[in-house]
């Protein structure tokens, strides 16, 4: 593996990681709404479900330029 697989595949890990907190947080979230039940908890849990999901896009957004950025390199290189 070179450096750059290396680094790509670090790169990879940081944002396979990132993604996961924001879907354990948009889960948990609006499980704890659904048990509460009432209109302003799930009101709020709506509007923070949707900051996370803006931070889920980011993240999507960066793993494709990753993605683009690897393939650049060659599907050679891609292991």
């Amino acid at each position: 593996m070179t450096i750059m697989d290396r680094e790509q595949v670090q790169e990879l890990s940081v944002m396979l990681h990132d993604l996961c907190q924001p879907l354990t947080a948009l889960q948990c979230r609006l499980e704890l709404a659904e048990m509460e039940g009432d209109e302003e908890g799930m009101r709020r849990a709506i509007a923070d479900s949707l900051t996370e999901c803006e931070r889920l896009n980011g993240i999507a957004m960066r793993m494709r330029q990753q993605l683009r950025e690897a393939m650049q390199d060659g599907p050679g290189d891609l292991k």
